[in-house]
C-alpha cells in the first residue's frame, strides 16, 4: 500500500507565494518534490532501519504566520497529532521560501530527515508524553516542589534524548560535518548540564528563590555532542562496536559516511532506546563526560528516605571495574541481606503477566527471563548466586532509586541487571 502524502491548504499556499514573486511551476515543483521526500524518508526510516510497515498517510501543514523561530526549527513532528498510521508535519514558509530562493542548498533536506526521525521514534515520544503530562497534572493539583523539579528535569533530558537521536541521524544519512573540533565540547556540556541538575536541585531546597526556566541544556552544545554521546552510550551497552563509533566521530568533522548497512544498525538500535535506558547509557559514559555524582544526588534528595550509602554503591557499579564480588557487595549494602533470600517465583510470574513499563528497555523481559534462568539450572554456583543478586535487586521493595519515582525509578534496576549479564557472559 503507497504512502499519501496530504500537503494541506496547497492553493492558498501557491497563491500567496505568487504574490511574492515566485513563479508558478517552480513552486508546484516544490511542492512535488516535498511530497516526494516525505515519501523516500518514510520508506527509509521504517521499512529499512526498523524494519516496519511505515503510516500510511502523512499530513503537512504550511504555516503561512511569520515566526520568529530558528531556521533549524522551521520544521517540526507533531508528536501529540500523530498515531500510528497518521503522522503530520508541520513547515513554515520562511523555509519553503529559502529552498526557493536557493533550490541546491541542502538544509531543506537535512530538516526533513532531523523530524523525520522523531517521527521513527513516535512509539517513545508519545510514552513519554503521556507520562509527563500524568506528572504535570499531578505538579498543578499539589504544587509540590518535587514534582515541578522532576517534571522540569524530566522535560530536558528527554528533550536531550529526543534531539540527540534525531540528530544523530541528520549526521549519518545526511552526511553533515559538524565543521567543529567536538571533544573541546565535552567539558563544557558536562558543566553545563550539571548547572542545570544543581538548579533542578535547588528548586526542590530552595524552591523560592529558584529559576525554574534554567534548568536547561545549551541548544548549541548538545546539536554537536548530543549524538556524540549518544553513539558512545550505544557503544558502552554493547549496542555499537567502538571502532565504528570513533569512525562516525571523525566521520562528524570530515564528512566521511559510514557503511549504509552499519549506518542503518546504528539508527535501529538508537531508536530502540527507551528514556531510562537513555539514561543508564549516559551514566555508564562516567564522570568525565556526565556530572554522574550529581545526578545521583539529585535522586537521593528525591527521596525522602534516600540514603547517601545507596547512591555511592550504585556510583561503584558504574565506575569500578566489573567484579562479582563488589557486585554482591553493593547489592547487599543497597537492598540487605533479608532481600537476597526472598521466593522470587511469585514476583517473576506477575512480571511475565504484565507488559514492560514503557520507561523500560527493549530486552529487559528476555534478560529477566534469562536470569531466572540461571538462577534455577545453571551448573556454576557462581552464575545461580549472580543471577539471584540482580533479580532480589529488581524485585526489592526497596532499591537505590525508588520506583514511584516517574521516569527515573528504574535506571538502577536497568544498571544492575546490565551488570549481572556481563558478568555471567565474563565467567
Amino acid at each position: 500500500m503507497k504512502i499519501k502524502v496530504n500537503i494541506r491548504d496547497k492553493q492558498n499556499v501557491v497563491e500567496s507565494l505568487k504574490a511574492e514573486g515566485y513563479p508558478e511551476a517552480k513552486i508546484n515543483s516544490f511542492l512535488k518534490t516535498t511530497e516526494l521526500k516525505f515519501v523516500a524518508y518514510a520508506n527509509l526510516m521504517y521499512l529499512v532501519i526498523l524494519k516496519k510497515v511505515p503510516p500510511q498517510l502523512i499530513t503537512v501543514n504550511l504555516v503561512q504566520k511569520e515566526s520568529d523561530v530558528n531556521m533549524s526549527k522551521t520544521a517540526s513532528f507533531l508528536t501529540r497529532k500523530s498515531n500510528d498510521e497518521h503522522i503530520l508535519f508541520e513547515i513554515h514558509m520562511q523555509l519553503v521560501k529559502k529552498v526557493l530562493d536557493n533550490p541546491t542548498d541542502n538544509t531543506y533536506a537535512t530538516i526533513l530527515i532531523h523530524e523525520m526521525m522523531h517521527a521513527a521514534d513516535f512509539p517513545t515520544l508519545d510514552r513519554i508524553d503521556k507520562v509527563l503530562e500524568r506528572l504535570k497534572s499531578k505538579w498543578k493539583v499539589t504544587g509540590n516542589a518535587s514534582n515541578a523539579s522532576l517534571l522540569l528535569t524530566l522535560q530536558m533530558l528527554e528533550r536531550l534524548r529526543a534531539d540527540s537521536i534525531a540528530q544523530l541521524g541528520r549526521f549519518l544519512l545526511a552526511q553533515m560535518k559538524m565543521g567543529v573540533p567536538v571533544h573541546d565540547y565535552f567539558e563544557p556540556f558536562r558543566q553545563n548540564l550539571d548547572s542545570a541538575m544543581t538548579k533542578a536541585t535547588l528548586l526542590i531546597t530552595q524552591p523560592e528563590c529558584s529559576q525554574t526556566d534554567d534548568i536547561s541544556i545549551n541548544a548549541h552544545l548538545s546539536e554537536y555532542v548530543g549524538p556524540c554521546l549518544l553513539l558512545m552510550a550505544l557503544a558502552k551497552m554493547g549496542l555499537v562496536k567502538g571502532e565504528l563509533v570513533e569512525e562516525a566521530l571523525n566521520g562528524f568533522m570530515t564528512g566521511h559516511s559510514l557503511d549504509k548497512q552499519i549506518t542503518m544498525a546504528i539508527l535501529r538500535s538508537a531508536l530502540s532506546l527507551s528514556f531510562a535506558d537513555y539514561l543508564k547509557g549516559l551514566l555508564l559514559l562516567g564522570e568525565e563526560y556526565i556530572p554522574v555524582k550529581t545526578i545521583l544526588e539529585y535522586f537521593s534528595l528525591l527521596q525522602q528516605n534516600g540514603k547517601k550509602e545507596k547512591m555511592e554503591a550504585i556510583l561503584e557499579l558504574l565506575e569500578q571495574p566489573h567484579s562479582v564480588s563488589s557486585f554482591h557487595q553493593a547489592i547487599e549494602r543497597i537492598i540487605g541481606k533479608e532481600a537476597l533470600t526472598k521466593d522470587l517465583r511469585e514476583p517473576l510470574q506477575d512480571f511475565c503477566i504484565e507488559p514492560p513499563h514503557p520507561i523500560d528497555y527493549p530486552s529487559l523481559k528476555s534478560n529477566i527471563n534469562t536470569l531466572y534462568r540461571v538462577m534455577q539450572n545453571n551448573e556454576s554456583a557462581q552464575k545461580r548466586q549472580i543471577a539471584r543478586s540482580a533479580l532480589a535487586y529488581y524485585f526489592a521493595d526497596e532499591s537505590a532509586i525508588s520506583n514511584r519515582i516517574t521516569g527515573f525509578g528504574r535506571v538502577d534496576d536497568l544498571i544492575v541487571i546490565d551488570y549481572a549479564m556481563d558478568l555471567l557472559r565474563a565467567s
